[in-house]
């Protein structure tokens, strides 16, 4: 476990929706997507790339953690937005490929065909995979599964998943979706977000998946 209930600040721009996503059939289509994404960062990126998110950055990278669930403790937390910095951070320091999930298809165009899976290449590094299908209620779970059977069992490139647990009902679904993953890092607005909410979050989760607590600046 990081310092658990270690406080971070980072400056959050808002995800934009209706990005540019393409319908995949495998993971080698992703990385045919990405190109280049193995490039060295360019210099307007790593303006993109706040210093506490680069040093929670290093700090997963000698973890081993390979499935984060970023969660929100308040409604308001712009979670796609911080999970993009973040992952633009840990494919600057690992120089690996980063996928951020969006089970909760909040990206997607709202007449994206309801099969399938969708990805959207968000930099150097880091992609965004939502499922086309929406999950029915109650069973986030399964959108959170295919997204992961996507990407595994071998993971060619992939060093780390960030997952967006917003959609997750307390306590069913949650409970669920904490199985299958490595740890959590729960989000709040600087500033905003109540401590009491931030340790109210931290409390539902497992002690040994906690990873700390990031605040974000919009």
């Amino acid at each position: 476990m990081l310092a658990c209930l270690c406080f971070r600040e980072a400056t959050v721009v808002n995800f934009p929706v209706a990005r540019d996503f393409i319908a995949v059939t495998e993971i080698n289509d992703v990385l045919q997507m990405m190109g280049q994404s193995r490039r060295a960062v360019g210099a307007e990126e790593l303006l993109t790339i706040d210093s506490e998110s680069a040093r929670l950055a290093r700090e997963l990278k000698h973890t081993g953690y390979g499935t984060i669930g970023l969660l929100p403790a308040d409604t308001h937390v712009d979670v796609l937005g911080a999970g993009e910095k973040l992952g633009r951070a840990l494919a600057f320091v690992t120089g690996s490929l980063v996928a951020l999930f969006d089970p909760e298809r909040k990206s997607l165009p709202t007449n994206t065909t309801p099969k399938g899976i969708f990805s959207s290449v968000l930099g150097s590094g880091i992609v965004c995979l939502a499922p086309g299908e929406r999950a029915p209620a109650g069973d986030k779970v399964r959108a959170v599964s295919q997204l992961l059977d996507f990407v595994t069992p071998e993971r060619p490139g992939l060093r780390a998943v960030l997952v967006d647990l917003s959609g997750c009902a307390w306590p069913g679904e949650f409970a669920s979706v904490l199985n299958l993953i490595d740890g959590v890092i729960v989000l709040g607005r600087a500033g905003k977000t109540k401590q009491g909410d931030i340790l109210a979050r931290a409390k539902q989760l497992p002690p040994e998946l906690l990873l700390g607590v990031l605040l974000v600046e919009h």
